[in-house]
């Protein structure tokens, strides 16, 4: 009996972990902006770092894979937010990466280790990009919004009487549904 409920109890322990990498979820110690990266590359060049963004473009080159990134701020867990754009970076990874997994606006967040930059043009301005080698990425779920009218109540969800404001809620796509 002992052993079925301990079987059972790593189950459900296992059910919860999550399946974002250590290196997305946890900030580094010694966190290098993304503007100290492209004015100086050779000072912060073989540094770590955690950044994230949304996907612009996939290139996908001969022995590795390109994926340009607006670099967004990034919440506690490693999540890009809304916030205002802080430049641009390339993430490369080794090999081949399917495009359609890194579809325009994808939420990316990677880890890696910086490279050097590379210069390109975004119309015809000539732009200095960080290149990061990555050595572990998160793609994050799609939030979809759904306004429910309300401002207090939601099948499910409680709001709070002083913020009536705030009558908007997200979801994972895929796994709620407001009906």
């Amino acid at each position: 009996m002992k052993l079925v409920l301990l079987s059972l109890a790593l189950i459900v322990i296992s059910g919860c972990a999550s399946t974002i990498p250590r290196e997305i979820s946890k900030a580094p110690d010694n966190a290098i902006d993304i503007h100290v990266a492209n004015a100086d590359i050779e000072r912060v060049r073989g540094e770590t770092v955690r950044w994230g963004g949304e996907v612009v473009t996939v290139e996908n080159r001969v022995n590795d894979t390109w994926i340009e990134v607006v670099a967004r701020p990034l919440a506690a867990n490693g999540r890009p937010t809304d916030g205002k754009s802080r430049g641009r970076f390339w993430a490369t990874f080794s090999g081949f990466q399917e495009p359609s997994d890194f579809p325009e606006g994808q939420q990316l967040t990677i880890y890696g280790s910086i490279i050097g930059s590379a210069t390109e043009k975004i119309g015809k301005f000539p732009y200095t990009y960080a290149v990061i080698d990555v050595e572990q990425f998160h793609l994050w779920p799609k939030l979809q919004r759904y306004d429910n009218g309300s401002p207090f109540y939601y099948p499910g969800y409680w709001r709070h009487p002083l913020y009536p404001h705030h009558s908007s809620i997200y979801f994972h796509s895929g796994l709620h549904r407001p009906w």
